[in-house]
């Protein structure tokens, strides 16, 4: 392909520019396969919307994300979601919005802070080899929540520790699909900050010990069952800062 005027277009820095177009050899993205040649010609088809964050409007063929649940539209940037995850969670089509997640309008069957799901005596006795534990600082939970159901499922974690769910005792337990809930809000906070949740699979049972508070570090344990008279104490910790 030829190196027009609009090199611009091309993504190569000024430098490289003018070599190419000594030796004509280039291709683009779409030749290469780095870009699918149909996603411009599906977004042109997008109309123009109004972004219910901002709430600035969404120009016409500009991606924006939907919320599942209130069907809702977003700028990508408004969702809350990072770069490396915003694709694969929105083309999942399983994204929700912050308002819904507060409100819990998500379909949930997990349990209340106040009465967590302590399997003392649970159908089975958890993994016998290695656990999965996945440590995360959320940063707001969430605004995040589709982000982590799509990593627990693609990366089949048993125990989720997460660090500031900037959660209150008002909102509604962000839902995990096929785990267990046992959250640490911090306590008598106006605001939203800090706070701890930790997620277990269903298959495996647990016990809670407790949480603490020093100054404005947190933390909250459990104790998972490995095998049967086999258990494995967990702290999750948050200290400022990070």
């Amino acid at each position: 392909v030829a190196i027009t005027a609009g090199a611009s277009c091309s993504g190569i820095d000024r430098w490289n520019v003018t070599k190419l177009r000594r030796n004509g050899k280039w291709k683009c993205q779409v030749c290469i396969g780095e870009i699918d040649p149909t996603v411009n010609s599906q977004t042109e088809d997008l109309p123009k919307g109004r972004c219910d964050k901002c709430p600035r409007a969404i120009c016409k063929g500009v991606r924006r994300a939907k919320c599942c649940t209130c069907s809702q539209l977003f700028h990508r940037g408004c969702t809350g979601l990072t770069k490396d995850s915003m694709d694969p969670v929105l083309n999942s089509n399983n994204w929700s919005c912050q308002k819904c997640c507060s409100k819990g309008s998500h379909p949930s069957s997990l349990p209340t802070p106040e009465t967590p799901n302590e399997n003392h005596e649970p159908n089975h006795c958890g993994p016998t080899g290695s656990l999965r534990i996945l440590q995360w600082n959320a940063d707001g939970l969430n605004p995040k929540i589709a982000e982590l159901r799509d990593f627990v499922g693609s990366h089949k974690i048993d125990v989720a520790m997460i660090q500031e769910t900037k959660l209150t005792t008002n909102k509604a337990t962000p839902d995990l699909n096929g785990y267990t809930a046992i959250r640490a809000d911090r306590a008598e906070a106006e605001f939203p900050g800090g706070g701890l949740i930790i997620y277990v699979k269903h298959n495996i049972a647990f016990r809670k010990i407790g949480q603490a508070k020093n100054g404005l570090v947190e933390a909250q344990s459990v104790s998972i069952q490995q095998r049967r008279g086999k258990w494995l104490d967990l702290t999750n910790i948050y200290a400022p800062p990070g």
